[in-house]
């Protein structure tokens, strides 16, 4: 089996990262791997060594030719380091490993805080419906988040997966 890999990697400073960098090579034991990474990001030595590394806007054509059976990609909830992974598992739906089940803050940060409050309204929309939409409406009008517990936003990343894996029983209940 080929997979494309992404996720943040050392020396990103990112819980994500350092656990990304012990499996791979457990998995690399069973199947093929190749890293995709933010652009700009160089992993770290040993990883760009042993794997192939392409930059996350390789990856559509990549796809498109058949490289891979299968894309892993690896969601957080930080906006810098798991921003791009949403919006591309979105436009190229993979398995999903989902490290935190609240990622309403990485959604916040790339919609809400980066100038698109629009985004942020749509992502509220979508998870839940009309009350989502009020909730994010009154963010918008008063400038206070909504709580994160009551709108974890994983939603959509779920529903865009062809397959969720998670870390604990309690997230996936």
């Amino acid at each position: 089996m080929r997979i494309a890999f992404y996720s943040p990697l050392p020396p990103q400073k990112s819980g994500t990262a350092d656990y990304s960098a012990e499996l791979l090579p457990h998995l690399a034991e069973h199947c093929e791997i190749e890293l995709i990474v933010d652009e700009g990001v160089r992993p770290e030595e040993g990883l760009a060594r042993r794997f192939p590394v392409h930059g996350r806007r390789a990856l559509p054509g990549l796809l498109e030719r058949g490289r891979f059976d299968a894309v892993l990609y690896q969601l957080g909830n930080n906006g810098d380091y798991h921003g791009e992974i949403y919006r591309t598992l979105l436009e190229h739906p993979g398995v999903l490993v989902l490290h935190e089940y609240i990622i309403h803050h990485m959604v916040r940060e790339t919609t809400l805080y980066a100038g698109n409050p629009q985004g942020f309204l749509w992502e509220m929309r979508y998870a839940y419906g009309r009350t989502g939409e009020a909730v994010a409406r009154r963010c918008l009008e008063t400038g206070v988040p909504p709580d994160a517990w009551s709108y974890p936003l994983f939603e959509r990343a779920v529903d865009a997966s062809r397959g969720v894996i998670v870390h604990n029983r309690c997230t996936g209940d």
